[in-house]
């Protein structure tokens, strides 16, 4: 099942009005991330972290115009996928 709250609160990580974007520093996304029991990028170095802001913000710019109802490129990406008993 898909969490739409996490989904929308991904896809509102920029916000165009007030000039801000969650993925432009590393502090912020891992703040973002960890405020919302997620998992922080495997590799804790700063190059690490900068390649997961660098994909989230494909992911993210890609969504935002699906749900746009624009076409976009379909991008593959690995995906670690863990079981929780919730």
């Amino acid at each position: 099942m898909i969490d739409t709250e996490l989904v929308v609160a991904f896809l509102n990580t920029v916000d165009f009005d007030e000039d801000t974007d969650v993925l432009d520093s590393d502090d912020a996304w891992l703040s973002w991330l960890s405020e919302r029991g997620l998992p922080r990028p495997a590799g804790e170095s700063a190059s690490a972290v900068r390649r997961h802001r660098s994909k989230a913000r494909v992911i993210r710019d890609d969504l935002r115009m699906v749900a746009m109802g624009d076409d976009c490129e379909v991008r593959r990406f690995p995906l670690a996928v863990a079981i929780d008993a919730r």
